[in-house]
């Protein structure tokens, strides 16, 4: 999918949340390498996840697509 912002490819992946600190998004490729989710803000940036920085999520869709040029999420919602 192409950002309609910058033209550039988004990646498509998921939306993860940890014990109500913190809610992330992973590439959709690291399920295949890892057994286990990352639990640190540190390892998650590290995975190439992006920092979500809000309190809550209430209904999350199947899977958001990342712009990392111009840092913009995308997804549809239900």
């Amino acid at each position: 999918m192409l950002c309609p912002y910058c033209k550039q490819e988004m990646i498509k992946g998921n939306l993860i949340g940890t014990n109500g600190y913190f809610v992330y998004w992973l590439p959709k490729e690291y399920y295949s390498k890892h057994a286990f989710l990352p639990i640190t803000k540190k390892k998650v940036k590290d995975e190439g996840g992006v920092i979500i920085h809000t309190n809550y999520l209430t209904a999350a869709p199947d899977y958001f697509y990342v712009c990392r040029n111009c840092k913009k999420m995308i997804s549809d919602i239900n």
